[in-house]
């Protein structure tokens, strides 16, 4: 019978820490602040990313009863492309929201470490996200011409290396003991940075 006392101490160990909370509200005030100065067409963008995190990460998590692991991973995958893309040079809209779904479905399946093997898990992330990459493509009526060969090859390249990516940081969530919700704020603001800093360092106007 769990005395007062253990049931306190439980319920202690499930809240966030004052650090924990800090991180994450600067994460999200520095997004919040960054998403405000694209303007364009970067809201409906965020709404299709969003989208695509949610139902990949339910899929995958429902398959392979893991939901937990495929949401948060499809949905910081995702968040992690929609930065590095929304506000930059496109060749056109349908490229934008077809860079959503390789975040969202190599995202998903790799957080829950399918296939177990790397390599194995790296191909299956390529093909995911290539074959969802040219699926909105064409969706979009966007054709595949060599105006989108270089998104469609980085896409296979990204998707790739997704795997590695996500097992180091599960590698790196275990060995830090740091929450998840701190890490995804270091991963947010290391990408706000790096993009505030392109104009600066490269002189490209986004």
């Amino acid at each position: 019978m769990p005395t007062l006392s253990s049931l306190s101490h439980l319920s202690t160990d499930r809240q966030f820490t004052l650090k924990e909370l800090m991180w994450a509200t600067t994460a999200v005030a520095c997004l919040l602040a960054y998403a405000g100065r694209l303007g364009g067409n970067s809201i409906n963008l965020g709404i299709a990313y969003a989208s695509f995190a949610t139902g990949s990460g339910i899929a995958f998590g429902v398959a392979s009863r893991n939901l937990k692991d495929a949401l948060f991973w499809s949905f910081l995958t995702t968040l992690l492309v929609y930065m590095a893309v929304a506000g930059g040079r496109l060749p056109s809209a349908a490229v934008g929201y077809g860079w959503g779904i390789v975040g969202a479905l190599p995202g998903a399946i790799n957080g829950i470490r399918f296939p177990k093997s790397l390599w194995l898990g790296s191909v299956l992330s390529a093909f995911l996200g290539l074959c969802g990459f040219t699926w909105c493509m064409r969706w979009l009526g966007q054709p595949l011409d060599s105006s989108v060969a270089f998104d469609l090859a980085c896409a296979l390249v990204v998707a790739a290396l997704l795997r590695p990516f996500i097992q180091f940081l599960q590698w790196f969530e275990t060995q830090s003991r740091q929450p998840r919700i701190v890490l995804a704020a270091w991963l947010t603001l290391s990408i706000v940075i790096g993009n505030l800093l392109v104009p600066i360092v490269a002189g490209v106007q986004r």
